[in-house]
């Protein structure tokens, strides 16, 4: 039986009339039924704004703090001289003693960055002495002899210096502080090691057991010019040239112990003995004449130059080095302990003979 017109048709509202083709509208859920409201935003409650409000204030904190790091490098900086001092103790402003420490191989970096610590020494007229801390096995023949100069140059100013050697102060560490007026050691440290190391390697046998072959063609002119190339068989020709380069870079060294510690020696004989290559203990560094004091710490060292400068209330400043303000932002400070970097001139440094001021027992 069809259904009446009254149930299969609702009524419309009054006012409305329905249009042709437009379905009227449904009919309203029965009286108890659930009825389906569309989704708003919910409402983040006390706790999770509470939260976000904690993120926010650590974030802002962080950048604050990272502006204020900022502006205190500035501020202790000698930005004209590049250095940063550090008062370590406290005392007269015009009896200042400067603290320079030499740790890690010695490299052309390193050199470099020393310079200006140095300068600012020695141009520094309220700088009375220089306490030069060294802790290095050595490094490269010029990067050593580099070092070496800005020590006589201190000593030249009138400025007493006094050498403090940590664990190892050995070849190259040795050579460096052989320019100073007093040298003094720790209890365990290891020192000498006067001589010099070549080290070129040679993979010509490897290339032939592979089957390959590097062609290495010098200027018809230049007939010493390959030797000791990597890809050339070795020979005496080669050993010998390499051998008169190494003992002019150890006479070099020798010169130096005896100019800096000429008053200890006869002759340069002495010294020529001694330069054996040999690393000391500190008890037979001071029997071979190579220091002028063992077994001693830190605050001897520092006692001793105000001893030698007449100082009555001496002033102990740290001289650094200023980061840069891209190892600041980034967290980086460049490494100056390593003599070969992992980089494009990875190849370069490995084919390329060095000299070297190094004691190798570490």
């Amino acid at each position: 039986m069809p259904d009446s017109p009254d149930q299969s048709i609702p009524p419309l509202p009054p006012g409305e009339s329905a249009l042709p083709g437009q379905m009227p509208p449904p009919p309203p859920p029965p009286p108890g039924f659930p009825v389906m409201l569309p989704m708003g935003t919910p409402k983040k409650s006390f706790i999770s704004r509470l939260k976000d409000a904690l993120v926010l204030i650590v974030f802002l904190g962080s950048l604050l703090l990272n502006l204020v790091l900022l502006l205190s490098v500035a501020a202790t900086a000698q930005v004209d001289s590049g250095v940063k001092e550090t008062v370590l103790i406290d005392g007269s402003n015009t009896q200042r003693i400067a603290v320079i420490d030499v740790k890690g191989i010695i490299n052309d970096e390193l050199a470099e960055q020393l310079a200006p610590q140095f300068k600012h020494v020695k141009d520094n007229d309220k700088y009375k002495a220089l306490v030069l801390y060294v802790d290095s096995p050595g490094g490269g023949v010029t990067a050593s002899d580099t070092i070496a100069h800005y020590v006589a140059e201190i000593k030249q100013t009138k400025k007493p210096v006094v050498v403090y050697m940590g664990s190892v102060a050995a070849s190259g560490g040795y050579y460096i502080s052989a320019p100073a007026d007093y040298i003094m050691t720790a209890p365990t440290t290891i020192t000498g090691s006067i001589g010099v190391i070549a080290q070129l390697p040679n993979i010509h046998g490897t290339l032939e057991k592979i089957g390959a072959q590097v062609v290495v063609i010098p200027s018809t002119p230049a007939t010493k010019k390959a030797l000791g190339s990597p890809f050339l068989s070795w020979d005496p020709a080669s050993r010998g040239y390499f051998q008169e380069l190494i003992d002019s870079a150890h006479q070099r060294f020798v010169e130096v112990v005896f100019e800096g510690r000429k008053k200890h020696f006869a002759d340069i004989v002495e010294v020529e003995k001694l330069a054996n290559g040999a690393a000391l203990t500190a008890t037979q560094a001071l029997d071979a004449k190579l220091i002028d004091e063992k077994g001693i710490y830190f605050e001897d060292a520092v006692d001793k130059a105000a001893e030698l400068a007449k100082l009555t209330k001496p002033k102990l400043i740290r001289i650094s080095r200023v980061p840069s303000l891209r190892e600041v932002l980034t967290g980086r400070l460049q490494s100056s302990k390593a003599l070969i970097n992992l980089d494009s001139s990875l190849l370069d440094s490995i084919t390329t003979p060095r000299m070297l001021y190094l004691w190798q027992g570490q």
